[in-house]
């Protein structure tokens, strides 16, 4: 009887775990991850697909889907070196909350806090990156946040 339940519940539990929430550490370590790194990381650890790569101009930019959420890997360069990003897209309120408290915790200085008819825009620096964290006040909207090296 208990070797049923143990098969039984190795058989479901993949059908019912949820994927693990990237924290904001995981985000600025994939914007500097190489893109086989991110694409690793995310599509065997995190359990998202790939569902684009393509690199224009000699610049590559990856974007990859789970449920609701999407990221899109990117980098640019200018004059002298190769700028890494990362767009990061969700619905859920706790995620952005949990994200803003990382952030902090993080000793990332508020730059800028803007809000109008359709969006709150904070804005948070380091040494390092720029995190833009874009929340529409349309409820069914995305959170959109961004990380930029510097």
């Amino acid at each position: 009887m208990l070797k049923h339940l143990f098969i039984t519940l190795f058989i479901i539990t993949p059908f019912i775990s949820k994927a693990q929430t990237l924290t904001i550490s995981d985000l600025i370590k994939l914007t500097n991850d190489s893109f086989s790194e991110a694409n690793q990381y995310l599509t065997n650890e995190q359990k998202y697909k790939c569902t684009s790569t393509k690199t224009i101009y000699g610049q590559t930019i990856s974007q990859f889907i789970r449920n609701d959420e999407f990221i899109i890997k990117n980098q640019w360069k200018d004059e002298n070196r190769t700028i890494p990003g990362l767009h990061y897209s969700f619905k859920s309120k706790a995620v952005e909350d949990s994200l803003i408290r990382e952030i902090k915790d993080l000793s990332f200085k508020l730059k800028e806090d803007y809000k109008d008819n359709n969006k709150h825009v904070l804005l948070y620096e380091n040494d390092q990156y720029t995190i833009s964290i874009y929340t529409f006040i349309y409820k069914k909207s995305s959170v959109e946040l961004e990380i930029h090296g510097k």
